[in-house]
């Protein structure tokens, strides 16, 4: 980010231990930490909001599928057992 205040900003929000490893598909050397050229911060950035935005699909996806299940498993059970089988 050119705006300094921007990524300190940031970094206070996200925190650099869970941020750094968005950096590293930008080191050129891994043990130096040397970046490759024309690396951004705003890539880096780009990056970790793709993730964010990802696991968010996903969570939703397997959320539609265990919802899914649980009323297959409940249909077969009380299809099975009866309507009344489940009531405590």
């Amino acid at each position: 980010m050119a705006d300094l205040s921007k990524a300190a900003k940031f970094l206070g929000e996200v925190s650099y231990f869970r941020f750094v490893q968005y950096l590293r598909p930008m080191e050129a050397d891994k043990t130096t930490h040397q970046f490759k050229p024309n690396s951004r911060f705003e890539d880096a950035v780009a990056l970790y909001n793709f993730d964010i935005e990802l696991r968010d699909l996903m969570f939703k996806a397997v959320q539609r599928l265990e919802i899914a299940l649980r009323t297959k498993i409940i249909q077969e059970f009380s299809l099975a057992h009866g309507p009344l089988s489940m009531k405590g």
